[in-house]
């Protein structure tokens, strides 16, 4: 099958981790080492599909969109998608996308050994979410048989909300600070800008092993433009009935943000953090926050993906 930009604007990477919303020790398809711990977290469906690309118990369609972002460690996406770059884009968006959320180095991680947590924890509060794995399953196949339908990330999400706001993408302790919703959500626009950055990848071969390395050694790596912003106006509230302003602007930022969510990573009230494919790109967003009536703070770092 050839890659065209048309397929590459029907796949969505969010759907990468929808595998961690499943227990799979509950399921039984996590079994246990020789040492006696248990096995990896079989979340991207490993033990759903076997090595022909046929899922006779568990009736998984790979053709399906979505499998197009959650099987791609199989030998069948590469005979079947090897001229596509979507794995590719979903890998480093996915590597992006942690790095960001959770920035410890190696020796940090290595420190932490206690057993992982399957409610997100929350440092503000303190307080951690309850453990809402799918155990059942009949369970399992209704979300098999969901994603087999090629549905949007929107629908998915809404359907599995509160499955995807209470699991942390990384279970262990230390790690476990940010959803699986935020992270996937946030892998999703990644994904779809290093699309339009890179159509192709100069120098590494759509259908070779995915390493970081690989990546580092790129001919001509692509860039990103990252934006931390912070919006003020230029209104002074002298009266109380001049407090409509705060409404007014926050209207005004959310009809900008609309038009560059795929940009927008995080965002809280008049402060967020952008990523943009391009200069022009980000001077776009400048130029209709300007035009809007804020006043811009920003701090830029224009980065090579190696």
């Amino acid at each position: 099958m050839s890659y065209s930009a048309q397929d590459q604007s029907t796949l969505d990477a969010s759907f990468h981790d929808i595998g961690k919303i499943i227990n799979w020790e509950k399921i039984g398809l996590r079994g246990t080492k020789l040492d006696g711990s248990l096995e990896y977290d079989p979340h991207e469906f490993e033990k759903c599909i076997d090595e022909n690309w046929q899922s006779p118990e568990w009736g998984i369609d790979p053709s399906a969109t979505p499998w197009r972002s959650i099987l791609t460690w199989h030998n069948g996406w590469v005979v079947e998608y090897g001229k596509s770059w979507h794995r590719w884009h979903t890998k480093v968006a996915d590597w992006l996308a942690c790095s960001y959320a959770r920035p410890l180095t190696e020796e940090e991680k290595r420190k932490l050994r206690a057993d992982p947590s399957y409610g997100v924890y929350t440092l503000w509060t303190g307080l951690r979410q309850q453990d809402c794995r799918i155990v059942d399953p009949e369970k399992v196949r209704d979300l098999i048989r969901l994603l087999n339908t090629s549905p949007s990330w929107a629908c998915v999400s809404s359907t599995y909300k509160d499955q995807l706001q209470a699991r942390p993408e990384d279970a262990r302790p230390g790690f476990d600070v940010t959803s699986v919703l935020a992270h996937s959500t946030a892998v999703g626009k990644l994904g779809r800008l290093l699309a339009r950055v890179c159509h192709q990848m100069k120098g590494l071969n759509p259908g070779g092993g995915i390493t970081k390395k690989a990546v580092c050694g790129m001919q001509r790596p692509p860039s990103i433009v990252v934006s931390h912003f912070r919006l003020g106006f230029r209104q002074r509230v002298f009266r109380a009935r001049d407090l409509g302003v705060f409404v007014y602007m926050e209207k005004k930022l959310d009809e900008i943000a609309d038009d560059f969510s795929d940009n927008i990573l995080t965002r809280f009230g008049f402060e967020g953090v952008a990523v943009f494919e391009s200069a022009d790109s980000r001077s776009s967003f400048l130029r209709r926050l300007d035009e809007a009536g804020f006043v811009i703070e920003e701090q830029i770092l224009d980065k090579t993906l190696n």
